[in-house]
């Protein structure tokens, strides 16, 4: 699975509405996040 696919899960999960999940927001979290594509998100901090 790609970390869009793991972002789009995570605002699902969190109950996100449909529009907010597309691509562009799946970046905005994964860039927010600074998760790279071989990133394990249990390393994510909030920095």
């Amino acid at each position: 699975m790609s970390k869009i696919e793991e972002a789009r899960e995570i605002l699902k999960e969190l109950h996100v509405p449909a529009k907010q999940q597309a691509d562009l927001c799946c970046y905005v979290l994964l860039a927010m996040a600074d998760v790279k594509e071989n990133d394990e998100w249990s390393n994510v901090v909030n920095s």
